[in-house]
């Protein structure tokens, strides 16, 4: 086959002449070695006439993308063997050609072209001879001063290539945007001014200022928003009918997280309190919820709230308060609450969470407030709730929770309420509630529950309708 197309191609590019392809060299050096040769024609060889799906196909070798490796490819490599791929130079970085890049990619990125001066930009006078750039003796920029000179749009990232630059002057311009982090590695950065413009200045440079007036007033550039917390509201906004909040002032608009209704932020602009209780939201929750990575309180109570409980809520790590009771939740509670290690209070009553309380909520060591009453909850109570030993009033009542009252309940040592009324438990009281001794115990509305008779003088309880145990 191979002596066959090598007399295809002496007769092929005899006829063809001066026929050109619509390939570049570079797309036939299936070897690399900068030029197509008779390395690579063996290659094509060897994938000649095969088609996608066969073992032999390989998509570099299909020149015109048809899906077959046949005579109209060996024609377009034709056109191009013998011939060297062109080496793009590469321009260094810390170089005046590299300063010079970096002034290109400014100009591209803020509509050079509608600037009200850009004298000499683009052009290949030395770089202090552009409009507001200046250089040190070896033509290195060291200043730019673009003041009031009508830029807009973002700034790039290759700024971060001007390694000698001391002051940017960027002020009174149509700027938005974060300012690249890129430019944390300019050591020799001395002074930075971005009057006027919707700059922001992203976590990646913290610790750096970078004035927004003037260096007397003090005051500097906003902290960008996280772009992660923003998703995740947006998503909420859209999946809760945003529009037909009670409240959504400034929801989907560029001002800061803690602007918006019922957001609170923390000094890097992470959102770490979110409020919208009494709100009108309805569908869903969204599971970005669980991208707000740095959220401490979550109040969504007292909403038109429908569908589960999204398990992404697990991720929420920080989370110290979730309420998400008097809505209309459905499904199972997730156990990936139980990773929730710092959640102090969990009221999730008055829904219709359906499924058993998951056992996971045993991890919750800090857990003081546990509110479930009001579901449709099933099964067993968990015996891994005696483990919350920080628990200080445990509400299940008016589900139909089943069987046993765990043993476990009495090593609750702070509990001042323990209510399980109104279910469906059965057996005797166990002898080891005993142990809580300044509590409430609700009991009643359990018709299969009995009361031992070693229990009939303990105090603080509540069994009306609860018999006595036949011994």
């Amino acid at each position: 086959m191979m002596y066959r197309l090598f007399v295809i191609a002496v007769v092929v590019f005899g006829l063809v002449g001066s026929a050109r392809g619509d390939i570049t060299p570079a797309q036939a050096d299936f070897d690399g070695s900068g030029k197509v040769d008779i390395t690579d024609f063996l290659q094509f060889v060897a994938a000649f006439g095969s088609q996608q799906g066969q073992s032999a196909y390989d998509a570099k070798y299909d020149l015109d993308g048809s899906g077959a490796v046949d005579i109209a490819d060996f024609l377009l490599f034709v056109n191009v063997f013998g011939q060297t791929v062109q080496q793009v130079p590469v321009v260094p970085v810390d170089s005046v050609e590299g300063d010079r890049a970096a002034l290109v990619a400014l100009y591209n990125a803020t509509d050079g072209d509608n600037w009200r001066d850009n004298t000499n930009w683009l052009s290949d006078k030395p770089l202090g001879h552009w409009h507001d750039v200046y250089t040190n003796e070896q033509g290195r920029v060291v200043k730019i001063t673009l003041i009031a000179n009508q830029l807009s749009g973002t700034l790039p990232p290759e700024l971060g290539n001007l390694t000698k630059l001391k002051e940017l002057f960027l002020d009174r311009n149509q700027l938005s945007g974060p300012i690249p982090p890129e430019l944390g590695k300019l050591t020799n950065l001395e002074y930075g001014s971005f009057t006027r413009t919707n700059l922001c200045v992203p976590y990646a440079l913290k610790d750096l200022r970078f004035y927004n007036y003037s260096q007397h007033d003090g005051t500097y550039l906003p902290k960008c928003p996280d772009p992660r917390d923003r998703a995740a509201l947006v998503a909420l906004y859209h999946a809760t009918d945003g529009d037909n909040w009670r409240k959504n002032d400034n929801w989907l608009s560029d001002k800061l997280l803690d602007d918006w209704y019922g957001v609170k932020t923390n000094k890097h602009d992470h959102v770490v309190r979110l409020s919208l209780r009494l709100n009108r939201l309805s569908g869903s929750i969204p599971p970005e919820i669980g991208n707000l990575s740095n959220l401490t309180f979550l109040y969504l109570n007292k909403n038109q709230l429908s569908g589960p409980i999204p398990p992404e809520i697990g991720n929420l790590t920080k989370l110290y308060t979730l309420f998400l009771y008097n809505n209309h939740l459905t499904g199972a509670i997730p156990p990936e609450l139980g990773n929730l290690s710092e959640l102090r209070e969990l009221y999730l009553e008055n829904n219709q969470l359906s499924g058993s309380i998951p056992s996971t909520l045993g991890n919750l060591s800090t857990l003081t407030h546990l509110y479930l009453q009001g579901n449709q909850l099933s099964g067993p109570i968990p015996p891994e709730i005696g483990n919350l030993s920080n628990l200080e009033i445990l509400n299940l009542d008016y589900n139909q929770l089943s069987g046993p009252i765990p043993p476990e309940l009495g090593y609750l040592n702070r509990i001042s309420q323990l209510n399980l009324a109104n279910n469906q438990l059965s057996g005797p009281i166990p002898l080891e509630l005993r142990n809580i001794k300044y509590a409430w115990v609700f009991l009643s509305g359990n018709p299969n529950l009995c009361m031992p008779s070693t229990l009939r003088t303990w105090r603080h309880y509540n069994t009306q309708g609860v018999k006595k145990c036949s011994e």
